[in-house]
This record gives C-alpha cells, sequence and structure tokens, in this order.
C-alpha cells in the first residue's frame, strides 16, 4: 500500500500502522520500539531509500493535523516519540514548540526553538515563533532581537515585520512599531491583523516620520478635517455628519477596504496599566494585585451614536493635567447595561473624583443635558 504514492512493503506498512495503534493507545514504549525496528533496517527501510523522508513527513502531517485540532498535548506526547526516530528533524521541534506555546509553556517552547535552530541554524520559523512565546513571556528586547534573525534569513517575512512591530508598541516606541507594519504590509499587502494593528497605533499617535502608506495618508487627511470644539457653543450634529461624510469618502479614496472588528477606539498615554497582567494575576490565583485598588474610570454614558461622536471628539481636544487613558465604545456585552459609553481611567479616587467634576462640565456644554456622567471601579 503506497503512502503518498511511494509503494511501501507489507510488512514496513503492518509495522507502521501497529506502532500507530500502541500510540493512540498510550503504550509509548511499544510504538517507540516498533519505530526504531523500522529506522534500523529490520523492516527493510535504509537510510538512502526513499521511504525514510516519506515516513518523516507523514509524521510530520500527522502531528500538524493534530495541533490545528486543537490537540496541542497529543502533539507533545506523539512528537517526544517520533523525535527520538529523527531527532535531526528541526521542523519537528518547531510544532513542539508552537504546541508547547500553545498551552503557555513559553520556557519549553523557547527551549523547542532553540534545538529547531541548533539543527537548522538558517530556520527563520523558528527565530519567529521564539519571538512570539518572548512577548507572551514579556521580555520583549530579546523578542525584538529574534524577530530581526528571522527577517535577515528571509527579508520578505511580513509575520515577523508585524509582530516585531507589536514588541515595539509594548516598548513605547510607537514610531518603530508603525514602521515594522509599513515593512509588512509592503510584502503583504492583504495582511489584515497588520491593517487593524496600524490603524490601532494611529487613534492615538501621529508619525513624526514621512511613511508612505494609504492607511496613513486617510488617517492625517481625516484628522486635519476634524471638527474643533468652540467652549461658546455645542458640537453641531450636521458638523458631525458631514465629518463622518468627508472620512467615509478619504477612506474610499484611498481604497481602503477593511472590516474592522473591534467596537471601541483609545486614546492612550505612555503610561502602561498593563491590564492584562493584572487580570492574569487574579484568575489564576483569585487575589487582587495592588494597583488595581487605586484604578478607578470615570464613565460617561452618551445617548445615540452621534453624541458617541461627540464624546470622541471631545476626548480628543480636551485637557487632563495626567493626560488619562481615555477610549470609546459601542457596547456589546450582554451582561452590561448601556450602548454608548465613554471611560476616563484614573490612578485613584481623589482623582476619578477631578475629572469627573470636569468632564461632566465639559460634556454638558460640547454636547448637551442629561448625560451620565459617573465613577466606577477600573474593572
Amino acid at each position: 500500500m503506497p503512502i503518498n504514492g511511494i509503494p511501501m512493503k507489507k510488512s514496513v506498512y503492518k509495522a507502521l500502522r501497529k506502532a500507530q495503534s500502541h500510540l493512540k493507545a498510550g503504550e509509548l514504549a511499544e510504538a517507540e520500539a516498533l519505530y526504531k525496528q523500522v529506522l534500523e533496517l529490520k523492516l527493510g527501510v535504509t537510510s538512502n531509500n526513499h521511504s525514510l523522508p516519506v515516513l518523516q513527513q507523514e509524521k510530520v502531517q500527522e502531528l500538524v493535523y493534530l495541533y490545528n485540532q486543537g490537540q496541542f498535548e497529543e502533539v507533545l506526547l506523539n512528537g517526544k516519540i517520533i523525535i527520538k526516530i529523527f531527532p535531526k528533524a528541526a521542523v519537528l521541534f518547531n510544532i513542539m514548540g508552537v504546541s508547547n506555546g500553545a498551552l503557555k509553556n513559553h520556557d519549553a517552547a523557547i527551549e523547542n526553538y532553540k534545538q529547531a535552530i541548533k539543527i537548522k541554524p538558517d530556520c527563520a520559523e523558528a527565530y519567529y515563533n521564539m519571538g512570539i512565546s518572548l512577548i507572551n513571556k514579556g521580555e520583549l528586547d530579546a523578542a525584538i532581537d529574534s524577530f530581526k534573525k528571522a527577517l535577515n534569513i528571509k527579508p520578505d517575512f511580513g509575520e515577523a515585520y508585524n509582530n516585531m512591530g507589536t514588541a515595539f508598541k509594548g516598548k513605547g516606541k510607537l514610531g518603530l512599531a508603525i514602521e515594522c507594519y509599513n515593512n509588512a504590509l509592503k510584502f503583504k499587502p492583504d495582511h489584515t491583523e497588520c491593517e487593524l494593528n496600524l490603524i490601532e497605533i494611529l487613534t492615538y499617535y501621529i508619525p513624526k516620520k514621512e511613511i508612505s502608506h494609504p492607511i496613513i495618508w486617510a488617517s492625517r487627511r481625516i484628522r486635519e478635517t476634524s471638527v474643533s470644539y468652540n467652549n461658546s457653543k455645542p458640537f453641531s450634529d450636521i458638523k458631525i455628519a458631514e465629518l463622518y461624510s468627508t472620512s467615509s469618502n478619504i477612506i474610499t479614496d484611498y481604497k481602503i477596504e477593511i472590516d474592522y472588528p473591534l467596537s471601541q477606539t483609545y486614546r492612550r498615554n505612555s503610561v502602561n496599566i498593563n491590564c492584562n497582567r493584572h487580570k492574569k494575576i487574579f484568575n489564576k490565583y483569585n487575589i487582587i494585585p495592588k494597583y488595581c485598588f487605586g484604578c478607578y474610570k470615570v464613565q460617561i454614558e452618551p445617548r445615540t451614536v452621534i453624541d458617541l461622536f461627540k464624546l470622541f471628539l471631545l476626548f480628543e481636544q480636551i485637557y487632563l493635567k495626567k493626560n488619562n487613558t481615555r477610549k470609546c465604545i459601542i457596547e456589546l456585552r450582554p451582561q452590561f447595561s448601556g450602548f454608548y459609553k465613554g471611560l476616563i481611567y484614573c490612578s485613584s479616587l481623589e482623582e476619578a473624583n477631578i475629572v469627573s467634576v470636569y468632564i461632566h462640565k465639559m460634556v454638558f456644554e460640547s454636547i448637551g443635558v442629561g448625560i451620565p456622567v459617573i465613577i466606577k471601579r477600573g474593572c
């Protein structure tokens, strides 16, 4: 019976199928012994025989199938045995690495990638995947170095540029992040995730360098046509409608076609409040991190989407002493009340009270009466 079109001796095929049965039954020692029998020529497969690379490829495909099915522990279980048979197959260590990464075993994943690189020093994918694990560990400098090594091997590696941009963004080096996203889109123009990363960063950062990309050009033009707040009268509904129409036309002019999935827009400051880390600690240990005790937010609840647009423009133009992070959202979570919201994050209850008084006055003057402004815990 052939495997991938290449005939195999019946005894070899029978041994391989029996080994697979042992694997499924968890009988690892028996499976390993059978695989070694094939490898050690007891069933007629030699190192010069084309069946050996075919056998290796079949094992790789099986692991990839398990990975795609989300069976990461099965990949690791089977992979440990297969690697003993093919200890010089860098691709196997790479598959083990991404499976460990999916299980959040980032240290083990990094060791897998190092093994792959030791076998195949020009394995760009292993350097790239190691960069992902290093980001997940919070080791951003090491991640950037790993992505650079991947790009030295494979200069058109769009994914490496995209994730290096994410690492630079995590370090607050937003200009370098935008350059990376732009390079990623040069090599992979249909990279939707990278386009979304670029759009997200442009909501709170204006590039200082001249960078040629339609999304950046469109962002600049939209900012130039924005409606300014005049404290002598509220934002005009007509002006908001005109801004929306003009912005839509600009996006069309630059042929930008993106199904933007996010329901919130940020205006961040340079302080990383690191909510993801705090949530991980809470979920893992069921304790509230110290920082969270002082975290409050001022919540504004616009009545209509037009009011939400006005609040977004207000957030762009008001002055806050600490330049607090703020965002406008369309509330899609069914367990939370309200539909349109604006949030301003504060580091203490005292600060939240000061911001609340100020923003209440600004909302009244620029949007109108009857819009709730309340103070809540950060999350």
